[in-house]
């Protein structure tokens, strides 16, 4: 029996769960795809320090954990419906992006984004990506930026 606390802690990912406990967990939840669950525990035993290290405590935790998840990944695959995947992105059109948020991120922000972002676009795992067409029309920069993209997304594809 766990308590409340120890859950929300574990959900928040403030202290971890041991192989053991996640192997219980998977057979409490019926979960019998072996390799499923190997992959699982292996995953969230290795703490392997990747590139995306030298931004935490500088970018939100978010962005670090999506970053560690697609390291461990065999396969991507996206859904965009309002802007370009990352994956895609141009620096500009990038740029336009983080730009257009609120509140807007300062300059250094800004510039860790992209960094991030093109060290993101440097692991080569299998992709494959869904674009709206609403992403496409949106425009998000100016128009020279927003050729460029579209000229990207057709040399990509």
């Amino acid at each position: 029996m766990v308590n409340r606390a120890r859950i929300s802690h574990i959900e928040s990912g403030l202290i971890g769960v041991s192989e053991g406990r996640r192997r219980r967990l998977a057979s409490h939840y019926a979960c019998t795809d072996g390799e499923f669950v190997n992959a699982l525990v292996e995953m969230a035993t290795d703490r392997t320090r990747g590139w995306w290290e030298e931004y935490r405590g500088l970018l939100p935790t978010p962005f670090l954990d999506l970053s560690e998840l697609e390291c461990h990944a065999r396969f991507l695959r996206h859904v965009a419906i309002l802007y370009v995947p990352v994956c895609c992105r141009t620096e500009d059109y990038a740029r336009a992006v983080f730009s257009s948020r609120l509140p807007e991120p300062t300059p250094e922000e800004l510039e860790l984004r992209i960094r991030r972002r093109k060290a993101r676009q440097e692991f080569t795992i299998p992709y494959e990506a869904v674009i709206h067409e609403a992403a496409l029309r949106i425009r998000v920069s100016d128009r020279a930026a927003s050729s460029a993209q579209l000229i990207r997304l057709v040399e990509l594809s």
